[in-house]
């Protein structure tokens, strides 16, 4: 506690040391959304370059207009597929995967529950 100019004390720098002890915690959620945007922006990237040489695209190779994930799937499976012919397949891949991580989501929240269930019944 430092005292301040009307004489009365007051934690010094608390809320910026807690700013600093959250933004240090990882999140598993706020880095999977960082790895999203940035797989994303390589699509953007590409789908730019596509449009720049109109005229000389194969629809079957393209990535414009290939359907998006809105969730970090891991390294091995980017959000998008590699063209609009191989959208199918990716497609089902990514239903897959959603499926595995929507389950082990669930594990880690019941974990969580009976984690904190069992702090609950000493209160």
């Amino acid at each position: 506690l430092q005292d301040s100019e009307d004489g009365n004390s007051a934690p010094a720098l608390s809320s910026m040391d807690a700013t600093k002890r959250m933004l240090a915690q990882p999140s598993k959620f706020v880095d999977a959304e960082k790895k999203l945007k940035r797989q994303l922006l390589q699509l953007l990237e590409k789908q730019t370059e596509e449009q720049k040489s109109q005229g000389k695209i194969d629809p079957n190779s393209s990535v414009l207009g290939v359907k998006i994930s809105n969730r970090y799937l891991g390294e091995d499976l980017l959000p998008y597929p590699e063209s609009k012919q191989a959208e199918g397949e990716w497609e089902t891949k990514m239903n897959k995967r959603k499926d595995e991580l929507r389950k082990q989501d669930e594990m880690e929240w019941k974990a969580l529950m009976d984690q904190y269930n069992e702090v609950m019944v000493d209160y």
